[in-house]
C-alpha cells in the first residue's frame, strides 16, 4: 500500500523516524511503501522563504517541489495528515485538500483543528495508530 504523509516541512527529521520506528514495532517492512518525497529534501529553502510574498511567483525548483508533492499523492492509496504542529503554513491542508478530491482515505493524525478534519476516515494519536488502521486494510 502507498501511504503520503502530509506534515509540516520542519518536523520532517521526527516524522521519519517515528515512520522507521511504527513500521518496525509494526512488522511492516516491505509492505507498505511511504510516497513522501518530500520527507527527504534536505537543503530547501526553509518555508518561511513562502510566506507573505505578495504575489506567489515560484522559480523552477518550488514549481518542481509543488508538482512532485501533487504526483506523490496522486500515487497514494492512503494519506496521513498530521495536525499535531500547531503551525499556520497551508501545504499539509493543500494536500488533505487534494486526498479528499481524489477519494483517498485519510488518517487524521492529532487533533482536529478545523471542520474540514473531521471528514478524515480514521483519527488518532500517533504514527503507530495510522499506520495500525492501515495494516488492517492490507490485502
Amino acid at each position: 500500500m502507498r501511504v503520503y504523509i502530509a506534515g509540516v516541512y520542519e518536523d520532517r527529521n521526527e516524522l521519519r523516524r517515528e515512520l522507521e520506528e511504527a513500521v518496525r514495532l509494526l512488522g511492516l517492512h516491505g509492505r507498505l511503501e511511504i510516497v513522501s518525497r518530500w520527507l527527504h529534501r534536505d537543503g530547501e529553502p526553509p518555508p518561511e522563504a513562502w510566506i507573505d510574498r505578495e504575489f506567489v511567483d515560484l522559480d523552477a525548483r518550488e514549481h518542481r517541489i509543488a508538482v512532485e508533492d501533487v504526483q506523490d499523492i496522486q500515487s497514494a492509496d492512503v494519506l496521513v495528515l498530521d495536525t499535531r504542529s500547531r503551525a499556520l503554513r497551508g501545504g499539509r491542508e493543500v494536500e488533505y485538500g487534494l486526498a479528499l478530491a481524489h477519494k483517498l482515505p485519510v488518517v487524521r493524525v492529532g487533533p482536529a483543528r478545523n471542520i474540514f478534519h473531521g471528514l478524515a476516515s480514521y483519527a488518532c494519536e500517533d504514527l503507530i495508530g495510522a499506520l495500525e488502521w492501515i495494516s488492517q486494510r492490507l490485502p
